[in-house]
């Protein structure tokens, strides 16, 4: 007696089947009624010893969710945000679904394991939503995140690289809006806006670093404190004391810093200019459309490689798509 159960093999296709008929379906996994939109699936599955290894390419196109019919569902699956996330520009879902299962098992149904991998799927897509977009252009750069020189608002031509492909990305994710940070960090960015205006003085008294650092260093702390920097960064040598040149610019560098005020209202305002760096450059180089890009929180950015690290998110009609940590 043949025993299907111990081995078999199916290639089964479907197309256009209207997804307002699987609403009991869906109803049970995801919460929600299904109105409108079409499915197309090809199924291969195998099946050895009662269990079952199957393949699932399934083709979704304009797919509207209806009303809740289960709310404990509804509110368990992040179903909108992942249909927001795995829709393209052409209102279409692709997805591969490996299913496996016990046939032997007493509770054994196939449309619960499809429901089960699926709830599965968007659990995992949505807390991280960025690896997904990095996927889409197969790009190397990190998306979620962009990096400035600290006290500065300018974009480095890498993360001007690392934006491209982010707004690729986007434009085949069109429910999406990207909310870009407000960011500063004060340490980093306050020692960076010093730096910077030191150098801008510098480069306005048309003097030499050491001519402007040693004048700029007498007049702050007088004559009595540079004679004494001098000796400390001078050594004793055959012809005589010989001054340390880098230590000694260094030294005085680092008192003249120290004379330099940075209100926080200029870390304000960096911080706001970075915001406007990055939308303008996606809007006007990128040709992002305005009003996907939101204005997200005013935050501390991070000190990493040298930069401060700015953090990008998503969200979908306003709600955001919360990452793992």
């Amino acid at each position: 007696t043949a025993q299907p159960n111990n081995h078999t093999q199916l290639d089964l296709s479907l197309q256009n089947i209207a997804l307002n008929d699987l609403t009991p379906y869906s109803g049970t996994f995801s919460g929600y009624e299904l109105d409108a939109g079409k499915l197309d699936t090809r199924v291969k599955y195998k099946v050895s010893d009662n269990q079952l290894d199957s393949q699932n390419n399934i083709v979704i196109r304009d797919i509207q969710l209806g009303k809740i019919i289960n709310k404990e569902k509804a509110g368990a699956l992040p179903i909108e945000l992942a249909i927001a996330l795995m829709k393209d520009s052409n209102n279409v879902i692709d997805i591969e679904l490996p299913v496996q299962g016990d046939m032997s098992d007493p509770e054994f149904k196939y449309t619960h394991l499809i429901g089960q991998a699926l709830s599965n799927l968007f659990t995992k897509v949505v807390p991280a939503p960025f690896a997904l977009l990095k996927g889409l252009g197969g790009s190397e750069h990190n998306l979620e995140h962009t990096y400035f020189v600290a006290g500065q608002h300018e974009i480095t031509p890498i993360q001007k690289e690392a934006l491209t492909h982010l707004a690729e990305a986007l434009k085949n994710r069109p429910a999406l809006q990207l909310q870009i940070p407000v960011c500063s960090n004060l340490d980093h960015d306050k020692t960076g806006l010093k730096k910077l205006k030191l150098s801008q003085a510098l480069n306005q008294s048309k003097q030499n670093k050491v001519e402007f650092y040693k004048s700029q260093y007498i007049k702050l702390y007088g004559q009595s404190a540079h004679k004494k920097l001098v000796q400390k960064h001078s050594s004793s040598e055959k012809n005589g004391k010989q001054l340390n040149m880098a230590d000694y610019i260094q030294a005085m560098e680092t008192a003249l810093l120290d004379k330099q005020s940075v209100s926080n209202d200029a870390i304000n305002k960096l911080a706001q200019a970075r915001y406007e760096s990055i939308r303008s450059y996606l809007i006007t180089e990128k040709n992002m459309a305005p009003e996907r890009l939101v204005k997200g929180k005013t935050v501390q950015g991070s000190w990493k490689k040298e930069t401060i690290q700015c953090e990008f998110n998503l969200s979908v009609n306003g709600q955001l798509i919360t990452k793992k940590s």
